[in-house]
């Protein structure tokens, strides 16, 4: 396959992992675009294969934890209470284990140049994509009533495109994910490497990624983006001089001045009304973590009882149950420790652990290391309040981290001028 081909595929593999708005929806659990982009492309891996081409790829020390954290997850279905759930999760840990493959199957034959390109490329894509998407629910909402059928009324909300309406009011930003929470998640992942690898994006793009992390009205988003800018400005603090930090306060200030003039003389009064009834009732979600906290006092009561074992795979649904009609504990921690005790925990950290140490130490170039280790922060802190350990962007993640590190061993080529890390 030439070089051309394998990178385009590679940013198409990329997309349809964010893309989980075109999911095909099942009971259980719905079958998503890269699930399907990668049963073909392990088709085409076989026809490879038969016809004596050679398939390779390297396995990292990331790869093998990962796969020790999944197979054990996988043996706890021996003694879970649903063994139909445990069966279900487990087929899907193999889905992901099998994803994160076929990445590094058509990624690591790039050259480190070409895979760079590659992933700014899709994390371009990525927001533009989804703010046109976004623009699209909302001239169809706003201005024909559309709706897409994505209603849940227990839920009250309602997905037209892009648009995710909570309460039917709130025009909260989704993207081409499923969710506003998941649209983070993947910006978390996807907004360091765009900023790492361009290093003079126009201002459309700033002002298109500025729009779809504030549209969120993701408290989630907002945290994780906060600790984000908290470690880059105290690395950028370090080399700044005080003209420039003044000059940095006077923007924020002058920032803040126009809006509050724009709120008090532009914007109707009834308007103004709707919103602050709506930033009351997300204000008091986060205050109760939207329920999280009173759904992780009853996971740990749980988890007291089975502390080492844990009580198998996929069983949280059930067992939580009694309290609420919920999916997860909303915490990879927990959701780990009621599934599969302090054991799997304990692979869980090492995982973590071992992947942070290998991106300080082995990974040299400046740019690599910059969008991996704020990729991996946001998605840590993101880990705290949703279940990541078996999500698809983590495995996106530790795919394209693993990729780089395998990579170490070839010379490193020249790179543009890096953006975030001045």
């Amino acid at each position: 396959m030439s070089t051309i081909k394998r990178s385009k595929t590679l940013l198409l593999l990329i997309l349809s992992f964010g893309a989980q708005q075109f999911s095909i929806p099942l009971e259980l659990t719905p079958i998503r675009p890269y699930m399907v982009l990668v049963l073909i492309l392990y088709l085409v891996v076989f026809i490879k294969m038969i016809q004596h081409r050679r398939v390779i790829f390297s396995v990292s020390i990331i790869d093998l934890l990962l796969l020790l954290l999944y197979s054990y997850l996988s043996l706890t279905i021996f003694y879970a209470q649903s063994l139909g759930l445990g069966l279900h999760l487990m087929v899907g840990l193999v889905v992901l284990l099998a994803s994160l493959i076929i990445i590094k199957i058509y990624a690591e034959p790039l050259s480190l140049d070409e895979l760079r390109m590659t992933l700014a490329q899709a994390a371009k894509l990525f927001f533009v994509g989804s703010f046109l998407w976004y623009v699209t629910g909302c001239i169809a909402f706003y201005f024909f009533g559309y709706l897409s059928g994505t209603y849940d009324e227990s839920k009250g909300f309602i997905g037209v495109q892009g648009l995710f309406l909570e309460g039917g009011v709130a025009p909260r930003f989704r993207g081409i994910c499923d969710s506003p929470n998941n649209f983070g998640i993947y910006a978390m992942v996807l907004l360091p490497i765009l900023l790492s690898y361009e290093r003079k994006l126009p201002f459309y793009m700033y002002a298109i990624i500025l729009v779809c992390i504030l549209l969120t009205m993701s408290t989630t988003t907002y945290f994780a983006c906060f600790i984000l800018i908290c470690v880059y400005l105290m690395r950028a603090l370090l080399s700044l001089k005080a003209k420039q930090i003044a000059s940095i306060v006077v923007l924020g200030v002058s920032i803040f001045a126009v809006v509050y003039l724009i709120l008090n003389f532009f914007v109707d009064e009834s308007e103004i009304e709707n919103f602050n009834e709506f930033a009351a009732t997300r204000l008091a979600r986060a205050e109760t973590g939207s329920g999280r906290w009173e759904l992780w006092e009853f996971t740990l009561n749980l988890i007291w009882n089975s502390p080492i074992f844990g009580y198998g795979l996929n069983q949280s649904r059930e067992l939580l149950l009694p309290l609420r009609n919920v999916q997860s504990t909303h915490n990879s921690i927990l959701e780990l420790l009621i599934e599969g005790g302090a054991i799997a925990l304990l692979f869980y950290l090492t995982l973590l652990v071992v992947c942070f140490f290998c991106i300080c130490s082995k990974v040299k170039n400046r740019h690599d290391k910059t969008w991996m280790l704020y990729s991996f922060i946001g998605s840590f802190v993101f880990s705290i309040a949703n279940v990541l350990v078996y999500g698809d962007s983590f495995i996106l993640m530790l795919a394209l981290i693993s990729v780089f590190l395998v990579k170490q061993k070839h010379p490193q080529s020249t790179l543009r001028e890096h953006a975030i890390d001045k």
